[in-house]
């Protein structure tokens, strides 16, 4: 699990969404087989956190999607380009997207064999592996 991850993007489909940075929160956990990790006690045989939140903090600082929902879609592809990662959940949230509410947000589940890619037509809808 790497929970409350605290980013800053270019999120959403205002005029002001997409000139100003707003704060993202990302929590993440997968599953992955670790006997092998446990075994060894070495880091190589295990996902490495710190590398997998830099990679998503540098994915999410540079992006500029519309939707969260791209966007959490486009990091748990990310998380799943690891091969040992079986399954991953996602939580994003835009913490200050409605004075009326905590939060909002997506909740996704993914796994290797069913990732949702786009298609070469950007205006078509998104369709399954």
């Amino acid at each position: 699990i790497i929970d409350q991850i605290e980013l800053d993007a270019i999120i959403g489909v205002n005029l002001d969404e997409r000139q100003t940075k707003q704060s993202l929160h990302i929590s993440i956990s997968f599953q992955y087989d670790t006997e092998t990790a446990v075994q060894s006690d070495n880091i190589n045989h295990s996902v490495d956190y710190y590398s997998l939140t830099q990679k998503i903090k540098t994915f999410v600082q540079e992006s500029q999607f519309y939707l969260i929902e791209t966007l959490a879609e486009e990091i748990a592809h990310l998380v799943l380009t690891d091969k040992r990662i079986e399954t991953v959940s996602l939580f994003l949230y835009k913490p200050n997207a409605l004075t009326e509410a905590k939060r909002v947000g997506i909740k996704l589940l993914r796994n290797q064999s069913k990732k949702i890619t786009k298609s070469v037509n950007t205006t078509e809808k998104l369709s399954w592996d």
